[in-house]
């Protein structure tokens, strides 16, 4: 019978319904006897035991749609939205890159005096010992990132870029302090550092404005987010234009200038900038307005004393990243060293943020890369 019934079975004919009857025809069988016979413990219980047995042959259970039990494994979905942070001369920024496309600043942080030090020291020192209170002044920025961010968005972050400050000294260190700088704040903090680059052959694998400032522009990217660098082809074939960018970052504390090679991907850029942490908007205040603008306008042409390239694109960018007077000067010097005027980058995108909105938009882009980071 066995056989014959799982035949039946395999044929999707239903006899549960007919195994049910005799089953219940057999209780009522057993029961009977049982009541002529009279108890028997030992006999009672033996009977119980092959009564409950043959209760769980599978021809007698119910009948269960295995398909309904068994779910598809999850696809593995990405998130909605990556976070990037930008620590400039004077505070902190972040901001978020969604996968629709769209980016928003998401939060600013002042930074204290012990924050400013700080952040001359890794902009100005090409190597400096670890420093406990460095990782301490670093996390507590952080910190308090993360947490306006989280409010903003309604939802924790678990991960995030950084972009620095510009950073003087273009020598490579092999054991880079900046980098293990921010590892270990992130750590602390309990955050996950998405790293971007691997390495450099000049200065240290970090993000710094010459690239997130880029890519907050939306310029030197692979589209679509996802892409492999498929926008890199063979010279023929390649979408993204060659272009030398001259960046001039404008804070109360500082005055970033930088002057790239020829290049087609943000991420490709190789920062060479200068830096004065006493030509910020706050030392107008301290000296005479001809004094302050004539060591501004030296500044900005340093780049031009060393390299040969002539920029096609000028990037403003910082807390007063928009300021006229600065744009003066940029254009006084530009006037008096090129043959042809470069076209300035007016795009709408928020100077203030753009760094932080570049971080977040390569860390949206970073999975998609197929391999731990870039190498510049």
């Amino acid at each position: 019978m066995g056989g014959t019934a799982n035949a039946l079975l395999g044929a999707g004919i239903n006899i549960k319904p007919e195994f049910d009857r005799l089953y219940q025809v057999l209780v009522n069988t057993y029961q009977s006897q049982q009541e002529q016979r009279g108890p028997h413990p030992k006999s009672n219980m033996v009977n119980l035991l092959r009564w409950a047995l043959a209760a769980q042959h599978p021809m007698l259970q119910p009948q269960l749609d295995i398909t309904a039990q068994i779910s598809p494994p999850a696809l593995r979905t990405e998130p909605a939205f990556s976070v990037g942070f930008d620590f400039t001369p004077s505070h902190g920024v972040a901001a978020a890159s969604f996968t629709n496309g769209s980016n928003i600043p998401l939060a600013r942080i002042e930074g204290d005096q012990t924050w400013r030090a700080l952040m001359i020291k890794v902009s100005t020192e090409p190597d400096f010992p670890h420093c406990a209170s460095c990782v301490s002044t670093l996390a507590a920025m952080l910190r308090s990132l993360t947490s306006a961010s989280a409010n903003r968005l309604g939802q924790p972050i678990a991960s995030a870029s950084a972009s620095m400050p510009a950073h003087d000294a273009g020598v490579h260190q092999p054991v880079p302090p900046l980098s293990n700088l921010i590892r270990e704040a992130f750590s602390v903090v309990g955050l996950e550092y998405v790293r971007i680059m691997d390495f450099t052959y000049s200065g240290e694998p970090v993000l710094f404005p010459e690239n997130s400032v880029l890519a907050g522009h939306g310029l030197g990217l692979c589209q679509p987010y996802t892409s492999n660098g498929s926008c890199l082809g063979t010279p023929d074939h390649r979408t993204l234009p060659l272009e030398v960018y001259y960046y001039v970052g404008y804070y109360a504390n500082a005055l970033e200038v930088s002057l790239s090679s020829a290049v087609e991907t943000a991420d490709g850029v190789v920062p060479h900038p200068y830096v004065d942490y006493s030509l910020g908007t706050e030392m107008l205040q301290y000296q005479s307005s001809e004094v302050y603008w004539s060591s501004v306008r030296r500044l900005l042409t340093m780049p031009f004393l060393e390299q040969i390239w002539e920029p096609t694109k000028v990037i403003m960018y910082g807390d007063f990243g928009a300021d006229e007077e600065m744009k003066k000067a940029i254009r006084e010097v530009l006037g008096e060293r090129l043959t042809k005027m470069p076209e300035w980058v007016e795009d709408g995108v928020n100077p203030k943020y753009v760094a932080a909105l570049g971080a977040a938009e390569f860390a949206k882009r970073k999975p998609y890369w197929g391999y731990h980071g870039r190498t510049l």
